[in-house]
């Protein structure tokens, strides 16, 4: 018999991306897959009711936000990335590991290269900008699987050192979100 506990499927992304914060969100998605699992197995006609994830963020570690997207991503129970106010520089692949994404009216959304700060011998500081190469191209590869920019869009934000505020209506039409709200 299952206990008729209800489980909170809102979870909210409200500070930089980092271990603290994406900690409780992934272990809230892997305890409610862990009960929607339960009740399938217990109950007939189980529907797996969405996961809610709203973000509001200036993005953050991209390690970080990375296991979040695993988490996501591997959920059998769904996930709503909703942008509440903002998707941010890692707030941006986040919003888009979702199974349905969607934004307020006046949220923006965020691409800009990825940074880091890099000090220490030269070879370490070559060792730091390859691996900060190969984490720009797994998030350009998602942008470009998910949405439709195009790479020479993303090229071109690089090329002129600049971030690319992207408001909703915009985010609508370039398939960063399925809906605004």
């Amino acid at each position: 018999m299952v206990e008729n506990i209800s489980i909170q499927r809102n979870l909210i992304l409200s500070e930089n991306v980092s271990q603290t914060s994406v900690l409780n969100i992934m272990k809230s998605i892997y305890d409610i897959n862990y009960d929607d699992d339960t009740k399938c197995k217990d109950l007939i006609n189980f529907v797996r009711e969405p996961i809610k994830l709203y973000i509001n963020t200036y993005g953050g570690s991209i390690y970080d936000g990375l296991a979040l997207i695993n988490v996501i991503q591997h959920s059998t129970t769904p996930v709503y990335t909703i942008c509440s106010g903002s998707a941010m520089s890692m707030g941006l692949p986040i919003l888009l590991a979702g199974s349905k994404r969607i934004a307020y009216k006046y949220s923006t959304i965020l691409y800009h290269e990825a940074s880091t700060m890099c000090w220490d011998k030269l070879t370490t500081i070559k060792q730091d900008l390859k691996e900060v190469e190969r984490l720009q191209s797994v998030i350009d590869k998602m942008i470009l699987d998910k949405t439709k920019i195009l790479k020479e869009k993303l090229d071109d934000v690089k090329d002129k050192k600049i971030d690319w505020y992207i408001p909703a209506d915009e985010a609508l039409k370039l398939g960063i979100i399925d809906e605004i709200l």
